[in-house]
């Protein structure tokens, strides 16, 4: 999958064998999963699990690989009002947060932003839906909705779960 998890799993994969040939498949024409943003009339909006950077994302090699540290901020230091989408409606959240929010200039979507342009000779196969990762001999088969395959050595699934029990049905 091409969230932020395939990402960030293709990247530290680019780290580990330089040599490597390394593929993205995404179903969706984006890329970032439920990572997503915009900037409206110079407010951020920001989607997704994660709408901020916390403890979580700084422990990770991404946040180095990526020099993530020199391009966060603090995420509302000025306590403004912050309000989340729930159930169709605007809720406004409390603007204490336990320990410190970072987030970047244009909201987390740079985050994908960023990890896609460290993507190096990277194959991104965007609008790809695999159907089916099963064992072929010492290789593994990855059928694609177009009716092509891929073969690799090694295959990461980083996929929602609800996707991993159709994708890979004799090993989940």
């Amino acid at each position: 999958g091409g969230g932020i998890a395939g990402l960030a799993a293709a990247l530290r994969l680019r780290a580990l064998a330089p040599a490597a040939n390394i593929a993205v498949i995404e179903a969706k024409g984006t890329l970032g999963g439920k990572i997503v943003g915009d900037i409206v009339d110079g407010c951020v909006i920001d989607g997704g699990a994660d709408v901020g950077i916390g403890d979580k994302l700084r422990a990770t090699h991404l946040f180095n690989s990526l020099d993530l540290a020199s391009r966060t901020i603090r995420a509302n230091p000025d306590g403004l009002p912050t309000y989340e989408l729930r159930d169709g409606y605007l809720q406004r959240l409390p603007t204490a947060f336990d320990g410190v929010l970072l987030s970047f200039p244009g909201g987390v979507r740079e985050l994908v932003d960023l990890a896609c342009i460290a993507l190096d000779n990277v194959e991104v196969l965007r609008d790809t839906r695999a159907e089916l990762v099963e064992r072929d001999g010492q290789k593994w088969n990855v059928r694609r909705a177009d009716g092509r395959s891929l073969i690799a050595d090694a295959v990461v699934v980083a996929t929602p779960a609800s996707a991993v029990a159709a994708l890979i049905p004799g090993i989940a």
